[in-house]
């Protein structure tokens, strides 16, 4: 790896770093967080379960997460996990736990919770955490085989071929489909491709 290459990587950490800590204190930027919470909607066949009032309850919880407020989500997801085995409950269950650091808690609510693109992105950065590279690339692709328009799982992956294994050319790839996919502005990624590209040029 170039000292130029180093340079930026290094700084491209330490701004995910600031974001993963800001999410958790209510910033969060939704395209750049590496988990996302699920609501319930109208056409979710895992909502189905769920009355109109529950699925309220869930879409509430899903805005206390956005907003940094994982006790008061935690307590209203628990609520209704004793009223619905429903998978989006679970997964957002594991998405308040895996915010909170606390892995095992959401581990074992992620292993409940399917294997939508979320869940399986979920494992993936679950697995991230235990620096178990192969399987966590390997939900991340599998993430995206169950949903090709998910575009945090392509992030993620983009994260493992550029920071592990220095892959740049599938790392610059998988970090443009992310930005082609995202439904949000993400300059800082944007400009790390950039850089890439330059130091990918300078090793052919």
């Amino acid at each position: 790896m170039t000292k130029q290459l180093f340079k930026f990587l290094f700084k491209y950490l330490c701004f995910c770093s600031v974001v993963l800590l800001s999410a958790c204190g209510g910033q969060s930027k939704k395209d750049e967080m590496p988990v996302e919470p699920a609501r319930a909607t109208a056409t979710s066949s895992s909502a189905q379960a769920l009355s109109t009032e529950q699925k309220q309850t869930l879409n509430d919880a899903v805005e206390l997460i956005q907003l940094g407020y994982l006790d008061k989500a935690r307590k209203q997801l628990l609520s209704l996990a004793k009223q619905s085995d429903n998978q989006q409950i679970a997964l957002n269950l594991a998405i308040v736990e895996y915010k909170a650091e606390n892995y095992d808690a959401a581990q074992k609510y992620v292993n409940k919770a399917g294997a939508s693109a979320a869940a399986l992105n979920l494992s993936g950065m679950l697995a991230l955490q235990k620096q178990e590279l192969s399987l966590a690339a390997s939900q991340f692709e599998q993430a995206i085989k169950s949903d090709a328009s998910y575009a945090l799982a392509y992030h993620n992956l983009a994260l493992i071929y550029d920071t592990y294994y220095q892959d740049l050319g599938q790392a610059i790839k998988l970090y443009q489909r992310y930005l082609e996919l995202s439904a949000h502005e993400d300059a800082q990624t944007k400009a790390w491709v950039e850089e890439l590209k330059r130091a990918n040029a300078d090793t052919q």
